[in-house]
């Protein structure tokens, strides 16, 4: 992508901003048509088969995305980048029994805790959303060839994954009544958010000019 013929400027107010520092204005993102018309995104599939391939096949969500590119104009500090997300806070899709919907936007969660003495969260590395994962950021990276970075994945917020896997209304009265339950489930969370975070920044690095990107946020680091 051309945009990354400024890359030299932009990494060096990337740079500032983590410092809290400028070097000749604030960081801006802008995102806009290329074209004298709005390009038409990729209606979301009927089927549940080709669902799960809109959100987790990478030759889908790349030829989406690069469609994407080519109809987008970056301007400021905006890079072409593609945003790893299956849902906020993500990672509670990464323990056994969990159930997950797919929609156009994004991915929801059944609770799958209802009682905390039988009901143990266990980190399931194989099938669940965590190998469907680093399987697609894996195949992303591969047919990047410096067209666009990919992000890291949306998973922030382990009291967020915990209040998808528990309830929301239940986990707040778990604050209160189950504290130290709450706290090792946390303590899981927090070991599986760990191990993916630094699984894919090892992957994404060497993509995404040494650094990592937010994908929300469009920010490089």
């Amino acid at each position: 992508m051309e945009h990354f013929d400024n890359w030299a400027i932009l990494e060096k107010r990337f740079e500032a901003l983590w410092k809290r520092e400028i070097i000749d204005r604030c960081c801006v993102a802008v995102f806009a048509p290329r074209d004298s018309r709005y390009y038409e995104q990729e209606p979301f599939p009927d089927d549940p088969e080709s669902q799960e391939k809109y959100w987790f096949d990478g030759e889908f969500v790349l030829r989406r995305n690069l469609h994407r590119f080519r109809h987008t104009y970056f301007g400021g500090d905006a890079f072409p980048q593609i945003f790893l997300n299956l849902g906020a806070s993500g990672h509670a899709g990464y323990f056994k029994n969990v159930r997950y919907h797919l929609d156009n936007r994004t991915v929801w969660f059944d609770p799958i805790i209802s009682n905390w003495e039988t009901d143990q969260l266990k980190f399931e590395p194989i099938g669940s959303l965590y190998s469907k994962t680093l399987n697609l950021v894996r195949y992303l990276v591969q047919e990047s060839r410096q067209r666009y970075f990919v992000s890291m994945p949306d998973i922030s917020g382990n009291m967020d994954a915990l209040a998808h896997l528990r309830g929301s209304e239940n986990l707040l009265m778990d604050l209160i009544l189950a504290k130290e339950n709450v706290k090792e489930a946390l303590e899981r969370i927090q070991k599986a958010w760990l191990k993916t975070n630094r699984e894919i920044e090892r992957i994404v690095k060497t993509n995404n000019r040494g650094g990592c990107t937010i994908g929300w946020l469009h920010t490089w680091a």
